[in-house]
């Protein structure tokens, strides 16, 4: 065995018998050496390997993104001035398809207008044309008229 002392764990245990236990004088010889065969680059090793692992952790806790959340009461307010929505038509909402919060695109279907009200608007405003147009030929048919006397 040509190992080195230091890879090597020395322990001296008692081995004495239980009759000789009461005799005052013991000798070196009484006493019996033992040694413990234990690798210490095993235990260095696995220092070794506990290292790391916690400097893993704590590389991964420092750099990796981590949702928060935080619960409680208060008032959330608009960064800069709040933008206001105006529509060109007038009428009643029926439906409401985004929710607050949500963001939105430029042509997103953001409500559904009642469409009752706008048919019966759009209806009135093809009769105003209707009679626009009507009284349009009339005048055109008067103005041919006299344009012959």
């Amino acid at each position: 065995m040509s190992q080195d002392k230091s890879d090597k764990v020395l322990a001296v245990s008692p081995a004495f018998k239980a009759d000789e236990a009461d005799s005052a004088e013991r000798t070196i010889a009484d006493l019996r050496i033992e040694r413990f065969e234990m690798p210490v680059n095993l235990a260095r090793r696995a220092g070794y390997g506990l290292g790391i692992l916690v400097l893993i952790i704590f590389l991964w806790a420092a750099f990796a993104p981590v949702d928060i959340i935080a619960r409680g009461p208060g008032q959330l307010e608009p960064y800069g001035k709040p933008n206001h929505i105006e529509s060109e038509v007038e009428g009643q909402i029926d439906e409401i398809e985004v929710k607050e919060g949500d963001h939105v695109t430029k042509g997103q279907k953001l409500l559904l207008l009642n469409s009752v009200i706008l048919r019966s608007r759009l209806d009135e405003a093809r009769m105003k044309l209707r009679q626009a147009k009507i009284k349009y030929d009339q005048l055109d048919q008067g103005k041919k008229g006299l344009e012959k006397i």
